[in-house]
């Protein structure tokens, strides 16, 4: 099985990844993916994947064969609170 986690950085991603390589961790069969724009990130328990919000073929390829996402976007037109 393998997941990927869209927005690996960010406030609401960091945590859901962390805690899925935690639920994970020690079963040979399941992957963690991490998604993020800087192609320099790493993540300890996790395979970095670089993508590009902007193109459907890098988000395409960063998506296909995964059993489960979390996606987490913030986009620019949203009202900050």
């Amino acid at each position: 099985m393998t997941y990927t986690v869209h927005g690996a950085t960010g406030a609401q991603g960091s945590p859901v990844l962390a805690g899925l390589i935690a639920a994970l961790a020690g079963s040979p069969e399941a992957e963690v993916r991490a998604i993020t724009r800087n192609p320099d990130q790493t993540f300890e328990g996790a395979n970095t994947v670089v993508a590009d919000n902007a193109s459907v073929d890098s988000l395409a390829d960063a998506y296909r064969g995964r059993t489960g996402c979390s996606f987490t976007y913030h986009s620019p037109e949203t009202p900050r609170r």
